[in-house]
């Protein structure tokens, strides 16, 4: 009877250490995965760091480690050259900035053969805020994505365009059927366009770009490191896009293709879907509530009680069974 109690008692301690996990869990609205219970704080600014890769705003935010890896899922698959980004927030006066770094040994800005590939990176965000996070390659049919991407030949073409390149100017007419490029949305050839690219996705094969585009942003190369900056107004200019509110959280995740390891379209490096704060406070300084990186103070209390509780686990569920006491002698 003894030996039958304690096995019973066994199985209780357990199953209540297990549920007081996630009860904890839940009460902190903490994910158990690692890239997920990550964070990017957009900090509050009083001036506005434009699209300037180097502005001084962004040295006084310290920025979040995300770990990258190959893309696996959709064709063709690979990558993985860039193991991880470092990514900082921030907004003012109803506009959102994101700054994405990532160490790269070789520039990789020209796409003018076949065989050259270019450096890029773009930032993804659910179309709807607080839905189920979507499928991170394309979103899926009813979870659509935005996708803001950076290429380093978008860059490099527009700023080539505006130095006076040889271009051609004037040709004999206006009708379209001179102007193969634009008709075809060749970015480089559409008057005003910008670096960025705005586009929308829900599903394979569904990536096009968005109807309004109103994101801008820039990207420098220096000492072997890209720095690139991406800004857009709070205000959704169309569908498929999500609205930004101080206060509330939002999911992002990133990916980067290294040209020189021959990335292109689906072989690049991608992270996981990680929280987005919109906080409404200012840069936190280092050590400061909210300043670190991952789920923040309630992450590293909950990884020690769930330690201390599977340790504990361990040492009831191992421990020896109670001998029964010995019958008295009559």
């Amino acid at each position: 009877m003894l030996t039958h109690r304690w096995g019973s008692a066994r199985r209780i301690a357990f199953l209540a250490l297990v549920l007081l996990g996630a009860v904890l869990l839940r009460v902190a609205d903490v994910n158990p995965a690692v890239a997920q219970s990550r964070s990017v704080t957009a900090w509050r600014v009083d001036q506005s760091p434009g699209v300037d890769p180097n502005a001084s705003v962004w040295d006084e935010i310290r920025p979040t480690t995300v770990p990258m890896t190959a893309q696996q899922v959709a064709v063709p698959t690979g990558g993985g050259a860039v193991s991880s980004i470092r990514a900082r927030a921030a907004h003012h006066d109803g506009t959102l900035f994101v700054s994405v770094e990532w160490t790269d040994s070789t520039m990789d800005d020209g796409s003018g053969a076949t065989e050259e590939f270019v450096d890029a990176v773009a930032i993804e965000f659910p179309a709807e805020p607080g839905s189920a996070v979507p499928a991170i390659c394309m979103g899926q049919a009813d979870g659509a994505v935005n996708i803001w991407q950076w290429r380093a030949d978008r860059q490099t073409g527009l700023d080539q365009l505006g130095k006076g390149a040889d271009y051609v100017d004037l040709y004999p007419s206006t009708d379209e059927l001179f102007y193969p490029a634009q008709q075809a949305g060749n970015a480089l050839a559409i008057p005003g366009a910008d670096a960025i690219e705005n586009l929308v996705a829900n599903g394979f094969g569904s990536l096009e770009p968005a109807d309004v585009g109103v994101i801008t942003g820039q990207a420098t190369y220096v000492d072997n490191e890209w720095r690139a900056v991406f800004a857009r107004p709070f205000t959704a200019p169309d569908q498929f896009q999500p609205d930004f509110e101080p206060g509330l959280e939002f999911d992002v995740a990133f990916a980067v293709w290294d040209g020189h390891h021959l990335d292109r379209d689906g072989q690049k490096s991608v992270s996981s879907f990680v929280r987005l704060d919109l906080s409404d406070r200012p840069p936190a300084q280092p050590g400061a509530p909210g300043a670190g990186e991952g789920s923040g103070g309630w992450g590293v209390t909950l990884t020690v009680l769930i330690v201390a509780f599977g340790v504990y686990a361990v040492i009831v569920l191992r421990s020896p069974r109670p001998e029964p006491p010995e019958e008295q002698a009559a």
